[in-house]
């Protein structure tokens, strides 16, 4: 099949924030190639305010009136337009309780002062807030500062900055959890490298596709098959973000979603590099449509000129009702002004898409300052939501080095601190412009258990300059354990010259390699002439695929808070079954929380909120107030 030329990634960021003494800069994986460097062949926000008077929290923009006996529910409604109300609400059958909601930027202070010196109100007071005792009992809730936070530091974190960040800062979910944790009647259909649908947290909330002959919860059209399970090792991204939408809550296990009980499609789109087509986003976007979906999450984006076909497939969602939230993109650029590339001829999508059933999220982080990498855009980003940080399940489990035990080291290779990062280099004094010697044949190799993998891939980063076409980086494996170069190994890449500018990132499909005596190994040979400054590398990382996951890990990015916002989105259409897509994103945008650094930013100013989002009330067209 011939594939269309438009590619779009998913990248998440974990702990890949690199800065040598000598260089820094902000990367994501998915590289293969360097100049230089030559592989050889082979309603409104309900909000937490303080009423001064009591300490008390109350809902921002509503009051509650029981008016006189004998008032009319005529005057009633002439009354409540007349003192700046917008909507009212009779609360229960019996107690002559009315819920008013006022005019935006109302105060509720000044409104109450105003319901109480009237002639027709007999009582007025704010809307009280209580606290949710509604808290799942999964082992790392409370590491979720996007659902609570209190101000708590994240274990292992992907993102250094404002960990521990500020308490409050949060989507407001344990108040939402108070009015709904079941969305199963909202199908959010994720478009990513696949899910994981065995994990031991994402295998109860997963799509059942069986009666419409998909009993795999979803399709793949990367292979063209009807499973949808990531392929390779590193293919954690639609596990993550699964995970953060619907992760089985108050099951003991793991993490919570934001909804409890899901119904999780997985369409896979990307594959193992994380990249995809147009032909095959446009088709999962089309499956997700047409097989139930009320919401698809796409935490991916590309920036080409106009993708008529892309645009025309999120058409056909809106057309079908569906809510379809997306990344605004880790590029930390105005997405209006020429985005990565500064050009104007092309744009950020889907994010710059104008579909009005779209919502583009950017990136805060958990004192709710925009995250460094978040892209942005007065009149295309929508909103923004938690997004550094973000533990949730993956594919399997990962496994990190940092070279200090373990490592058979000879040939000039050494294990050495490269402030702040621990190296595998050679020279041992490349940090300090080094050179390595001549003639050598310098080996490092370890023994990694991967036995039970389905697949497994290795990662890394390495800065590079050696003698072109005579000075060689190469990188092998072995199940056998032992030197994986001394014979019976697998030489996964070898190549001559440079990438000294740059950190090139290396991807190895390993699964061959599934045994508990898996060895990995680098190698630098020199000639007897010319040497240069070396090796070194950095961000050593195992992915595996594990069938009945039991894994999970800390990623950021745009990703993650455009899971955020697909899990509300969910919320919403599940309690709130007859809003429309359009009612839906309503909800969320003025549910959202005006946050500073957001105005001028984005289309609202504000950031994603479970409880404001279901707490909105789609205003009420045709009401008149009539004097008696």
């Amino acid at each position: 099949m011939i594939r269309p030329s438009s590619i779009v990634s998913a990248r998440h960021f974990s702990t890949r924030m690199i800065s040598f003494i000598w260089l820094a800069l902000f990367f994501s994986s998915g590289v293969s190639a360097a100049p230089g460097f030559v592989q050889a062949p082979g309603s409104n926000f309900v909000q937490q305010q303080q009423n001064s008077g009591t300490g008390d929290k109350f809902v921002a923009g509503e009051v509650l009136v029981r008016f006189k006996p004998g008032v009319s529910a005529q005057v009633q409604r002439y009354t409540a337009t007349n003192l700046g109300g917008r909507a009212l609400l009779v609360v229960g059958s019996n107690l002559n309780v009315t819920r008013i909601k006022l005019r935006h930027g109302s105060d509720v202070a000044t409104a109450i002062q105003a319901y109480q010196a009237d002639p027709n109100v007999e009582r007025a007071q704010p809307n009280y807030l209580y606290h949710s005792n509604v808290i799942p009992n999964d082992p790392s809730y409370g590491q979720l500062w996007g659902m609570n936070n209190d101000g708590q530091t994240v274990l292992n974190p992907s993102y250094p900055t404002n960990n521990p960040g500020t308490a409050g800062n949060d989507i407001n979910a344990e108040l939402a959890w108070e009015e709904i944790t079941d969305c199963r009647s909202a199908v959010v259909a994720v478009l990513d490298t696949g899910i994981n649908y065995t994990h031991e947290d994402l295998a109860g909330n997963m799509w059942d596709g069986s009666g419409a002959g998909f009993p795999n919860h979803g399709f793949d059209f990367v292979d063209n098959d009807n499973n949808p399970m990531p392929t390779g090792g590193s293919e954690d991204h639609g596990s993550h973000v699964a995970g953060t939408i619907g992760a089985v809550g108050n099951n003991a296990l793991g993490v919570t979603g934001v909804c409890w009980q899901a119904s999780i499609m997985s369409v896979r789109v990307l594959g193992a590099n994380g990249s995809g087509t147009t032909a095959d986003i446009v088709s999962g976007i089309e499956f997700a449509s047409d097989n139930g979906a009320s919401v698809i999450n796409m935490s991916l984006s590309g920036e080409f000129p106009l993708d008529s076909f892309y645009s025309d497939a999120i058409d056909y969602a809106r057309d079908r009702d569906v809510v379809v939230v997306v990344a605004a993109g880790n590029g930390g650029v105005d997405n209006d002004a020429g985005g990565n590339d500064g050009d104007p001829n092309t744009i950020r999508q889907p994010c710059n898409f104008t579909q009005d059933n779209l919502v583009c999220v950017a990136a805060l982080d958990q004192s709710y300052g925009l995250a460094t990498f978040s892209s942005f855009g007065a009149a295309s980003v929508d909103m923004a939501g938690p997004g550094t940080n973000t533990l949730s399940s993956i594919a399997g489990p990962r496994i990190t080095d940092d070279f200090s035990t373990g490592w058979t080291l000879n040939g000039g290779w050494a294990s050495v601190f490269c402030s702040p990062f621990d190296v595998l280099a050679n020279p041992a004094n490349f940090c300090s412009g080094g050179r390595y010697a001549n003639n050598i044949d310098g080996r490092a190799f370890k023994t990694f258990d991967l036995s039970g993998a389905a697949a497994a891939e290795l990662e890394y980063y390495a800065q590079i300059e050696t003698e072109p076409g005579f000075d060689f980086f190469s990188t092998a494996m072995n199940s056998s354990s032992g030197d994986p170069f001394a014979g019976g190994g697998t030489t996964l890449q070898s190549g001559s010259g440079s990438t000294f500018n740059l950190l090139l990132a290396f991807n190895h499909d390993i699964s061959s390699c599934n045994s508990a005596t898996c060895s990995l190994g680098f190698r630098l040979t020199s000639d007897s002439s010319f040497t240069f400054q070396g090796v070194a590398i950095v961000a050593f990382s195992i992915g595996t695929l594990q069938p009945n996951s039991t894994s999970y890990t800390s990623f950021t990015g745009t990703s993650m808070s455009t899971a955020h916002v697909s899990g509300i989105a969910a919320m919403v259409r599940a309690y709130n079954p007859s809003y429309s897509y359009d009612e839906t994103i309503e909800a969320i945008r003025e549910g959202g929380e005006p946050v500073a650094v957001l105005t001028g930013i984005t289309t609202t100013g504000r950031a994603a909120n479970a409880m404001g989002a279901v707490a909105h009330i789609s205003e009420p067209t045709g009401l008149t107030a009539v004097v008696e």
